[in-house]
């Protein structure tokens, strides 16, 4: 078992995506967090982002999706986090890497994102759904 930061707000949402070994956990208010299953540690972390004029109750990670080597995180009033993961490629006995890329600003709040290697599909609350496709360049 592997205690996790995060998960603080009452009633709040969460999802996991497992992919191989690796646990990627929305934590709520303790941000992604990457989960290395065979070891059970935590082997890196996405905080949530902090926005000026955006309330910090209101930027939290209510869940995570990938796009092939894409971390996306859906952050209520914060949007759409963009992250790189070397996850997959990752060599033996090294740390793999959750680096921030960019926002993706979006109507109401990103309560839940789903993805593929060239979509994502993200549920605005009072934004309604919203379809973005992913183009890597």
């Amino acid at each position: 078992m592997i205690s996790l930061p995060g998960g603080g707000i009452p009633e709040s949402k969460s999802s996991v995506v497992a992919k191989d070994s690796w646990a990627f956990v929305a934590t709520g208010d303790g941000g992604m967090q990457l989960v290395d299953m065979a070891a059970g540690t935590i082997a890196a972390s996405l905080p949530r982002p902090t926005m000026t004029g955006v309330d910090p109750a209101d930027a939290v990670t209510n869940a995570v999706s990938l796009a092939d080597d894409l971390v996306l995180t859906a952050n209520g009033g914060a949007g759409v986090q963009v992250a790189l993961s070397n996850y997959r490629i990752n060599p033996l006995g090294l740390k793999p890497y959750a680096l921030a890329l960019g926002r993706l600003d979006m109507p109401g709040s990103a309560n839940f994102v789903a993805s593929n290697s060239s979509s994502m599909f993200v549920a605005n609350g009072t934004g309604g759904l919203q379809i973005v496709q992913i183009v890597l360049k």
